[in-house]
């Protein structure tokens, strides 16, 4: 009898640790595919490249990775077919050719196209589009997109009525060969060139070829340009493609198109305000004749973006850190930039401060908190000195964001 007993207990502890085990290993296997793509975005520098998923070009040409798997999503998300013209909604819209007839193929994809970005013209030079695609998904602050495009000349002017007119737009050549126009600048990208455009300035794209595949992450102009008020005069010119720096952010670029459907809402707020503070890294091109200008001017913002919580950080203090007089610097900065370095200084933290502010990840820290985690040591201060700025005390300003 003692040993029967002993021998059920033996059995019925044995059976509930192969349970926790199993347990066990289906958590990590259910873990490991959530994780995969995000952490290949991260490693991607250091391991063998991962092909991202492209759209497939006409008849087979260029260099295909697999078949386009985004679903077409109407108003509301509500799957429709592939001819379907949708309007952009807050989470996700897409367009496909794919079921349209021959004959109607160039009329509607300029319906969609114009659906989707309002104020943009788009003029196909052929009826008989052999492919195009679009998909586009709310990023955080910002939008991810992704299109195949068919032979077509766009011009887009500023809408009023578009909530992302004050937008840059960091766009990435996939495949295929894009023409870039936005003012006195022009460039022509073909794969793995980046580029930026200005949603608040009329800009032109041409493909002439038989297709082009592009990805552009659209950001809040604010978020950029109170990091790196230069990269304003830089749109459609292209980043020197083998510049260490832009190999850092095409990487990156890359990982958030194959891991953005995984993403939680917060997850892609803070991977877009990661994405805007990469656009620091890839230097100016050699040949730009303030090349030594923009340096001082990059390694000064830089300086004051690590620095700006601390509460003692001034102009002289970043002055000193560049190893030039201070009056040299503030020199430099009024020249490029428009600002000094102290009115520099405050612009970043109330920029960072309202974008805290609007932040959903900060919704249960104190405006107090958010102001001294800028380096404001004044909590009255910093209320006067934000609603000069924004013309809006900093609860309003939350509360409506």
């Amino acid at each position: 009898m003692f040993l029967f007993v002993f021998y059920l207990l033996t059995y019925l502890m044995f059976g509930s640790l192969l349970l926790s085990v199993g347990a066990a290993v289906n958590q990590v296997a259910d873990a490991q595919s959530l994780m995969g793509p995000v952490m290949l975005s991260l490693l991607a520098p250091y391991i063998a490249p991962t092909p991202v998923r492209f759209a497939r070009p006409p008849n087979g040409r260029g260099h295909s990775h697999c078949e386009s798997s985004m679903a077409i999503i109407g108003a509301g998300g509500i799957h429709k077919g592939s001819a379907d013209v949708p309007d952009i909604v807050s989470n996700a819209a897409s367009f496909d050719l794919e079921g349209v007839e021959t004959g109607q193929r160039a009329e509607r994809w300029c319906q969609a196209a114009c659906s989707m970005f309002p104020g943009l013209r788009a003029r196909a030079p052929r009826a008989d589009m052999p492919v195009g695609s679009i998909s586009g998904r709310a990023f955080g602050p910002g939008q991810l997109w992704q299109i195949l495009s068919p032979p077509v000349s766009v011009d887009c002017e500023p809408s009023p009525g578009d909530p992302f007119a004050e937008s840059l737009s960091v766009m990435l050549q996939l495949q295929g060969s894009t023409v870039a126009t936005q003012e006195q600048h022009m460039c022509v990208l073909t794969q793995g060139d980046i580029c930026l455009i200005d949603g608040s300035v009329g800009f032109h794209l041409d493909v002439a070829a038989d297709f082009s595949q592009i990805m552009f992450l659209r950001m809040p102009r604010y978020l950029i340009l109170s990091r790196y008020p230069y990269l304003e005069s830089r749109t459609a010119q292209k980043f020197e493609p083998d510049e260490p720096g832009t190999g850092v952010l095409r990487s990156v670029l890359m990982g958030l198109l194959e891991a953005a459907p995984l993403l939680e809402p917060d997850q892609c707020t803070t991977a877009l305000v990661g994405a805007a503070c990469l656009l620091g890294v890839p230097k100016p091109p050699q040949n730009d004749a303030n090349l030594e200008l923009n340096w001082r001017v990059r390694s000064a913002l830089a300086y004051i973006d690590a620095e700006l919580p601390d509460p003692g950080l001034n102009a002289t203090r970043v002055a000193t850190a560049q190893g030039i007089s201070r009056r040299r610097l503030d020199e430099i900065l009024l020249q490029t930039v428009g600002l000094s370095l102290n009115a520099q200084i405050w612009n970043r933290r109330l920029t960072q401060a309202a974008t805290d502010l609007r932040d959903p990840r900060h919704s249960t820290r104190t405006v107090t908190d958010i102001a001294f985690a800028v380096g404001f040591v004044d909590a009255a201060h910093f209320a006067r000195s934000f609603k000069r700025r924004y013309l809006s005390s900093p609860r309003d300003w939350r509360s409506r964001n």
